[in-house]
């Protein structure tokens, strides 16, 4: 069987185990497999990112071909209990596609298309931010892109940002409420950027 799991400490994770247990062997490979499939799909992603971004196709090859021999996280292929990340990758590197979508209608005039990308964009970064805690930063990503591409002055940029920023930090919020604490010393927030665990 299927299940999502909704803000526990995988956030939101297909848990996939009991469908392949269903349907197959319990089999490593297919994991491994699935692992692999959203990485080549994250490869492609990075790859439309980038050309999108610099506007150079030999950047964009060499920087999606440098993301798919060493992503930051190699562990996230490798394994097979990390396809969260992967995942989470996908929905972001999408979500950041469908807001440059969303500038680019905005600019040409299209203003329903145009908002139709902007809350499709909206609705998978929140996905993605429920499915791994590091995705809530997407709004700065946003900013960043729309600032790169030159596509809005900074502070139309800023204010598209703010419902990414507000659901990151709601969901930053919900899941410290939820999770257990953890063991060991805690220390206060505006220490912990500067400490290693």
């Amino acid at each position: 069987m299927c299940k999502i799991l909704l803000i526990n400490e995988k956030n939101l994770a297909v848990d996939s185990g009991g469908l392949t247990q269903t349907y197959t062997p319990l089999d490593p490979q297919i994991f491994h497999t699935a692992n692999l499939l959203f990485h080549l799909a994250n490869v492609l992603l990075v790859f439309l990112l980038i050309r999108r971004l610099m506007r150079n196709d030999l950047a964009a090859l060499i920087g999606s071909f440098v993301f798919a021999i060493h992503p930051l996280q190699v562990e996230s292929i490798a394994w097979i209990s990390e396809l969260r990340g992967l995942f989470a990758a996908f929905l972001t590197f999408s979500s950041i596609h469908l807001y440059l979508n969303h500038v680019g209608n905005e600019e040409s005039g299209r203003k329903v298309q145009s908002w139709l990308y902007y809350c499709a964009s909206l609705l998978i970064a929140v996905l993605a931010m429920l499915s791994k805690p590091s995705a809530d930063t997407i709004g700065l990503f946003i900013v960043g892109a729309a600032w790169l591409c030159h596509y809005k002055n900074n502070y139309t940029s800023v204010i598209e940002a703010l419902p990414f920023l507000a659901a990151g930090s709601v969901l930053i919020l919900v899941t410290n409420h939820v999770q257990n604490p953890p063991l060991g010393q805690v220390f206060a927030w505006w220490l912990r950027p500067v400490i290693a665990p």
